[in-house]
This record gives C-alpha cells, sequence and structure tokens, in this order.
C-alpha cells in the first residue's frame, strides 16, 4: 500500500493540498498547490465561489499524485465551519454565503424568536455566533432559499459529494451547525421542526475515518475519499502535540480556537454565560472550547492598509511590534470585530481613540496584547467550568510561529505555551486517513506520538513575575489560604527578587506592582550585625538599600526569608486549616507523623530578621543532618505555610496537597464534646465548620434580632462607622463551648489576627449594657475592641469602612475555624504575651493594616 495521503485544508482565507507521507513513525509533509478561498462581495452579499474552490482542489490532488510516483492511499479534506452550500434538483443552488455576510444578523434574531439562547445551549452546547449555521439557515428559510432545496451540504462533504457523488455530514463539522445533539450524537429532530426547517435537507451523519467512497472523477478517480475530522479544528485538535487531559490548545489563525480536549459536553448555565461551545471531536471527543478572534484582525488591518497604499508585511509588523512595551489594551471578543471593514478605525474606538493606534506597528502590538488577554480570560473560564486546571497550552497552525504573541501569551496566563506544529490541521488529516487506511494503528495518544516524532515544537516559558502574578492572584482568592493583604509571593531573576508590596491583596496584584530588591544586598543582612537602631526599623532599611526602584509602595515584611531560599518561586500563605497544626502545642509532632522529612518546622520568633535567621537556621541544620536540600515546605508556628520551588506549578500542588492531608487527618480525628457537632442545641455540624472553612464564609447569614440589637450598641460603644455580623453555626456556638470560650481570653492566634481583629474580642454577655463592658474592656486593654463575640449568637466586627469590618470579621472567624480544627488534632496554641506584643507596636505591620483597608 502506498505510504502517503493527501490532505485537503480549506482556511477561511487560503487553501492548500499537502502531499503526507509516513515513515519510521513520523509523517513528512509537502505543500504542492496553495490558493485563496476569500469570499467575494457580490450584490447578493458576501459569496463563496464553490466552483473555483472544487477547480483548485483538483489541480492540488494532481499536483499532489504527480509527486507521490509510488500513489496515495487516500484522501481527506477539511475545512473551515458553519458554511454550505445548498443543492437542488439540478445542482447546487447559488454560491455559498460566507458566514461574515450581514444576513446572519437576521437569521439569529429568527432563531431567538423561536428558542431562547439558553434553551438553545442546554440542548446543543454550542458557543452563541451569528455566524452559525442555524442562523443561516434561518435566514435562508426567510428568503425563501430552502424552498427548491434537496439537502444542505458544509463545504467540505459539498466537495466531497462532488467528487464522490455521496452526500454524508460528518460529524465534528456537523456539530457547529447548532442543531446536533451532543450527548445523542445525532440530528436534533425536534428543535429542527421547532425552527421550521424541513428534515429532507439533512444528510446521513458519519464519523471521521469513514470512507464515503471511490473518488470517481478528477485525478484521484478510484481513491478512496476518507472522512477526516473535516471542521478543520478537529484534525487540528488530533495533530496537536497534547500530552494529557490537562493539557490546553490554541488552534492560531485566522480564529483562535482556544480549549481542552473532554470526555463529555458541559451545558451548564454558566458554560453557556461564558459563551464556550462543545463541538464534536474525533473518537466521540469533545472539544469544549472559545472561538476567539485571532489573526483576523492583523489580516483585516492590512487590508485597510493595502487600500491606503500601504503595503504590510506580518513578520516585518511583529519585529517592529516587539520593539514597543506600552501598547493599548482593548476586548478582542468584541463582535463589532467580525465583519470585514476598517479594522483599524474598529481597534482605535474600542480603545478610546488612541492616537498612536495610527500606527500599524502600535496597532499590531495592541492586537497581540489583546488576544493575550483574551486567552489568559478564556483559560480561566476552562479551569473554572471543568475543573482542571491547565498546565500548558499547545499553539498550533499559522500563529505558532509568531514568537510574540506566543511569548505575550505564556507571560499573560502563567504557562508553558509549547509552539507547532504550524501544519496540524494537514498532519491531523492525515492521520486521521492513515489510521482509516492501515498505514497506522492506535488511539489519539498514539497519533500524537507521531506528530512529537515529526515536528519541532518551541516552548515558550513565562516571565517569572509573571508566573508569580498568576499564582498569587489564585492563592490570594481563595481564602482557604489567604485574608486580605495577607501571605506574600515572590520571584527571582537574574539577581532581582521581585516580591509582593506589603499590605496589597495577593488576589489583586499585578506583575507592575511587584518590587524589585537586590537579592546579594538581602542576602548579606542576614550575616551583618543588626542596622542601628537610629536608622529606625531594620527591615525597612535593609529593604531601602536593596531596592531598584523607587516606587511609592513598601515591599513586604518577610523579604529576608524569601531572599534566603533560594528557589525562583516562594510563597507564602496562612491556611486555615495548615495553621490548625501551625498553631497547635502539638505541632512538632503533628507535622512529623502527616509529613516526615516533606516540611520543616519553625518554631515561632519575631518576624523580619529574627524569623529570617531562624528560617536559615533550620534549613542549615537539616542539611547537615539529612545530607539533602531543605525540603520545599516550611510550617512557622503559629504563622502559615512557605513553599518554594523552581516550577510554579510545583508551588501549586505541594501547597494543596498539604492541605489536603490535613483536611484528612481533620475528618479521620474523633469528634469532642466541644466540637460544634455535639453542641447543646445542635445547630451545627462538623461537616458544616468544615464547609466553612473551604468556603470561605458563613454557611449561612443567621441574624437574630438579638445579635442586630448588640451590633447596633456595639457600633456606638466603639464610635465605628460600620459594623458586619456573623451568626453562623460556627459563630455562634463554638464560643459558647468551654474550649471555645477559654479561647476568647487565650490570645490570638496569628499575627494576621493581631493586624485585622485586634489581639482579643470583647465578650458580651447577657444582663450587663454593651456600653460598659466595652468601656472595661478599653480601660483593661488599653484600646477599644474590634470584635464583639456574644456566645450562642454570633460575631461582631467594627470597622471605620465596610472593608475593614468584613475583613475584621472574617480574620476573626477564621480563627474560630483554626480553633476547632487544633482541638481536635492536638491543643490548640495562642501567642503569648511577648509575642503579641511586638506585633501590637510594630509599625510595619500597623502599615500593612492601612494599606489592606485602603
Amino acid at each position: 500500500m502506498p505510504a502517503s495521503v493527501i490532505a485537503v485544508d480549506l482556511g477561511a482565507t487560503s487553501g492548500r493540498v499537502v502531499l503526507c507521507t509516513l515513515r519510521d513513525a513520523r509523517i513528512g509533509l509537502t505543500e504542492v498547490h496553495r490558493f485563496s478561498t476569500a469570499a467575494r462581495r457580490t450584490d447578493d452579499g458576501l459569496r463563496l465561489d464553490a466552483g473555483a474552490l472544487l477547480a483548485d482542489v483538483q489541480e492540488g490532488i494532481g499536483k499532489a499524485l504527480e509527486a507521490a510516483p509510488d500513489g496515495v492511499a487516500s484522501v481527506g479534506i477539511d475545512c473551515w465551519a458553519v458554511d454550505y452550500g445548498l443543492l437542488g434538483a439540478d445542482g447546487l443552488l447559488g454560491d455559498p454565503f460566507n458566514y461574515r455576510d450581514e444576513r446572519t444578523t437576521r437569521g439569529k434574531a429568527e432563531v431567538d424568536r423561536l428558542i431562547s439562547p439558553a434553551e438553545l445551549y442546554a440542548r446543543v452546547g454550542i458557543q452563541d455566533n451569528a455566524i452559525n449555521t442555524v442562523n443561516q439557515l434561518a435566514d435562508d428559510k426567510l428568503a425563501g432559499r430552502l424552498d427548491a432545496a434537496a439537502m444542505f451540504l458544509l463545504l467540505p462533504d459539498l466537495i466531497g459529494y462532488w467528487l464522490t457523488g455521496r452526500a454524508v455530514a460528518e460529524r465534528t463539522n456537523a456539530s457547529t451547525t447548532s442543531l446536533l445533539d451532543p450527548v445523542g450524537r445525532g440530528w436534533d429532530w425536534p428543535l429542527i421542526d421547532r425552527l421550521g426547517l424541513p428534515r429532507r435537507i439533512f444528510p446521513e451523519l458519519v464519523d471521521p475515518g469513514t470512507v464515503v467512497g471511490p473518488i470517481t472523477v478528477g485525478p484521484a478517480a478510484g481513491i478512496p475519499l476518507i472522512a477526516v475530522g473535516s471542521h478543520d479544528t478537529a484534525s487540528a485538535v488530533v495533530g496537536a502535540p497534547l500530552t494529557g487531559p490537562s493539557d490546553a490548545y490554541l488552534s492560531s489563525g485566522t480564529w483562535s480556537l482556544i480549549g481542552m480536549e473532554l470526555d463529555a459536553p458541559i451545558l451548564t448555565e454558566a458554560s453557556r454565560a461564558s459563551n464556550l461551545t462543545n463541538e464534536a471531536g474525533v473518537d466521540a471527543t469533545i472539544r469544549y472550547l472559545k472561538n476567539v478572534m485571532g489573526m483576523w484582525l492583523l489580516s483585516e488591518a492590512q487590508r485597510t492598509w493595502a487600500d491606503q497604499g500601504l503595503a504590510t508585511s506580518v513578520a516585518d509588523l511583529i519585529a517592529a511590534a516587539a520593539q514597543i512595551d506600552d501598547a493599548v489594551h482593548f476586548d478582542a471578543t468584541d463582535p463589532s470585530l467580525l465583519h470585514p471593514g476598517d479594522m483599524p478605525g474598529r481597534i482605535r474606538a474600542l480603545a478610546g481613540d488612541d492616537p498612536r493606534l495610527e500606527d500599524p506597528a502600535f496597532l499590531a502590538r495592541s492586537i497581540f496584547e489583546s488576544l493575550a488577554d483574551a486567552y489568559a480570560d478564556t483559560l480561566a473560564e476552562l479551569e473554572a467550568l471543568t475543573g482542571t486546571r491547565p498546565r500548558r497550552l499547545v499553539v498550533v497552525g499559522g500563529g505558532s510561529h509568531n514568537a510574540l504573541l506566543n511569548q505575550l501569551t505564556a507571560d499573560r496566563t502563567g504557562l508553558e505555551v509549547s509552539a507547532g506544529p504550524a501544519e496540524a490541521t494537514a498532519i491531523g488529516n492525515a492521520l486521521i486517513q492513515a489510521r482509516a487506511v492501515g498505514l497506522v494503528t492506535g488511539t489519539l495518544t498514539d497519533l500524537r506520538r507521531i506528530v512529537m516524532a515529526s515536528a519541532e515544537l518551541t516552548t515558550h516559558l513565562p516571565d517569572p513575575k509573571a508566573a508569580i502574578t498568576r499564582l498569587s492572584n489564585e492563592f490570594g482568592a481563595d481564602p482557604a489560604f489567604v485574608r486580605a493583604g495577607g501571605g506574600n509571593s515572590s520571584a527571582k531573576v537574574d539577581g532581582v527578587m521581585w516580591i509582593k508590596p506589603s499590605g496589597v491583596s495577593m488576589a489583586d496584584i499585578s506583575a507592575e506592582d511587584l518590587v524589585p530588591l537586590d537579592l546579594d544586598v538581602l542576602n548579606g543582612s542576614l550575616a551583618a550585625p543588626d542596622p542601628d537602631p537610629a536608622l529606625g526599623d531594620p527591615v525597612n532599611h535593609i529593604a531601602a538599600l536593596a531596592r531598584r526602584d523607587d516606587g511609592p509602595r513598601r515591599p513586604s515584611v518577610e523579604i529576608l526569608f524569601h531572599a534566603l531560599i533560594p528557589d525562583t518561586y516562594v510563597l507564602h500563605t496562612h491556611p486555615l486549616l495548615i495553621n490548625a497544626v501551625t498553631c497547635n502545642e502539638d505541632g512538632v509532632a503533628l507535622t512529623r507523623s502527616l509529613f516526615g522529612d516533606d516540611v520543616l518546622w519553625v518554631e515561632y520568633v519575631d518576624p523580619g530578621l529574627p524569623l529570617a535567621r531562624l528560617v536559615k537556621q533550620r534549613r542549615d541544620e537539616f542539611t547537615e543532618r539529612t545530607g539533602q536540600v531543605p525540603p520545599k515546605a516550611t510550617f512557622l508556628m503559629n504563622h502559615g505555610l512557605i513553599v518554594a520551588s523552581d516550577d510554579p506549578e510545583e508551588v501549586r500542588s505541594i501547597s494543596r496537597d498539604i492541605l489536603a492531608r490535613i483536611t484528612d487527618a481533620l475528618a479521620q480525628a474523633p469528634a469532642t464534646d466541644d466540637d460544634p457537632a455535639v453542641a447543646d442545641d445542635g445547630r451545627s455540624t462538623s461537616a458544616e465548620t468544615q464547609r466553612a472553612a473551604d468556603e470561605g464564609h458563613p454557611t449561612r447569614a443567621v441574624w437574630s434580632d438579638d445579635l442586630i440589637a448588640l451590633a447596633v450598641a456595639f457600633k456606638a460603644a466603639v464610635g465605628a462607622s460600620h459594623v458586619a455580623l456573623d451568626g453562623d453555626a460556627l459563630a455562634s456556638t463554638y464560643p459558647a463551648t468551654e474550649r471555645g470560650g477559654a479561647y476568647l481570653s487565650a490570645g490570638p492566634l496569628i499575627p494576621d489576627q493581631i493586624v485585622y481583629s485586634g489581639s482579643f474580642p470583647v465578650v458580651l454577655r447577657a444582663g450587663e449594657p454593651v456600653a460598659t463592658t466595652v468601656a472595661r474592656f478599653a480601660a483593661e486593654r488599653g484600646s477599644a475592641p474590634v470584635i464583639a463575640v456574644a456566645p450562642g449568637l454570633g460575631v461582631i466586627a467594627a470597622g471605620d469602612s465596610e472593608k475593614s469590618a468584613t475583613t475584621a470579621l472574617e480574620v476573626f472567624t477564621d480563627a474560630l475555624t483554626v480553633v476547632e480544627a487544633a482541638n481536635r488534632l492536638g491543643t490548640v496554641r495562642a501567642m503569648d504575651e511577648r509575642e503579641r506584643s511586638f506585633i501590637e507596636t510594630w509599625e510595619a505591620e500597623a502599615y500593612r493594616k492601612q494599606v489592606a483597608n485602603t
């Protein structure tokens, strides 16, 4: 059997015919013919010259056969989606419309009249887009064009019909019509009937790998035509070197199609709201993806410039754009960018009419930056909806050559970007054929091994600042790990450590917020004598000496232990349930039993220089004792968790694995009489307490009239402008237990609690006026309370803003979660008076609180 196949690949602006040869588990490609597929403007709309397409396909097939002296085993055709031809009794009923024709707007209005977008998505799972086939067919119905139609055939199936005489609809492309049931994988006949579309026009469905039949006309007569992934993206995904379910793909060309390969569709309302689509893939997979404007934005801009007499090349534009670093960003998914026309003008309108966009290089850089933004947003949506975190992005298609865009994408997403092969569509097309005719065997994984053995891939790693920003945003937004301005993070690049500013929420920081510090200066200070007290706080003084910029924000107060740990990435968080071990009299033993030598224990010492020196000492001692480098994870007693690695993914996985292991230990710990699960009033369960910890908020709002009355009185007594309340099971019940009540006078657990909630709460008892209780507290403690606890009713927090009151409440109720969990694992440990007093009077923490509450 000949070892070659012919892949016909029709893109939205150009098509080509490629001779593909398999040898020694590799595939080689030879492009033999390239031609334009561009639509042309006619008096009757934007149309495709189908006859010319067929002629070019036949010419290319002939050239491929001439280049294959041993013959070819088969032919396969892929194409862009949604466009089709209508066949009548005498053949084609006029040239097909192009999806960018404005008629799609009319058709969409008709479809929306007959079925809501929400119901349509729940049935077919396809992204709401005016270009979809369903909307085009609805316009044909309104215009009467379906009256004489016997069949509609998507473009690759139309050309296949002309070559073989057999009319079919290949399933991956048929799924893009919005008329296919993604679960049953057949035409949705009730939907078709509801839309008033005639059943007679819908052809037989076939899967990729089906032999459509022998070609009967032209130079390839007698050679079988194979149905491939005839939607070009379906073939491109086969040709993408994906290594597992956590790899995402980006088919980058005229369109950017970014998604993940799934086993089943996601038809939820949340998925619809994110405008993600469930397209059929090869081997019954689902291509869960979003269509994002791609290089169409640049090619259409180039067409506009050409009409103005300005010739440009993509290569020159990319090179010039690489020298620009202040480009404006716009919404690259805006519908106004869909249709042909003045693309530079439309982008200027979206970007605030910035005059710099008159420069083609500046506009090109803005396009690339904005596409990278859209890719990052889509990947975040994919993660949220699939529950799988993308760990690598594989870019295939022509855009894989755009090193600037790929690096921007790596930086924006924080992911490794693997670029190539550019010819993934032709490769995927060919491999599906090759498997169908017996040239290769195996699963998609096996086919992709051939791709990886054949293609030259380029890896773009994210800039470490971008990677730590993404990591910080993720953990900063997770209340199981961080509250308010707590926690800190850093990345090291060429002798400079970039660290989070003090008091700024990790959830919100950008790479531009990070503070650059000289690593040599920081590490040199650990062995040097303490700075002269006359110079002020020693950490602030050292930071000033090490600073590489003159920005307005202070770096995190923990700069020194970040600096001494040599790994590129360092993440320090204050996880609730992990602190059930760090805030525990039995913490050392618990750490040893749960983690062995995988976690380093560092006992409590004042933050700043003392803590950094102790961390260094414990690391050195570990290496001396074991002969190994210190573990990636460190527990700081009554403080939190440090995880460090040269791989941000390892930082993420270690952090979450430690939390999961402690969560499992808590699940197996026996209940105590003080557990909310067995409190006298029965208003709580351990599951509720756990859920509150996991989700970071009360399980429900239970504000009794008594709690509200106390809140009003407390607000007046402390002179606050805002209060926040929590009457859920944990906040109301646990303080009424023996251990919960004892904790109220024991002191804070971690520095964050002192900073945001105060060291001690005031306890409000029945029968005593709130003002009297607060006044006595202030006299004894030297300051008014931030937190009031009414055992059996709930917790109240006061603040000078809604944000500060809410933060104080969340931090204190988090502490209750830690106390309850710590007492189930052992015995909770609160900070002692000396430890507490240092934090209460440390100016650095006062600064952090001020920044966090603004």
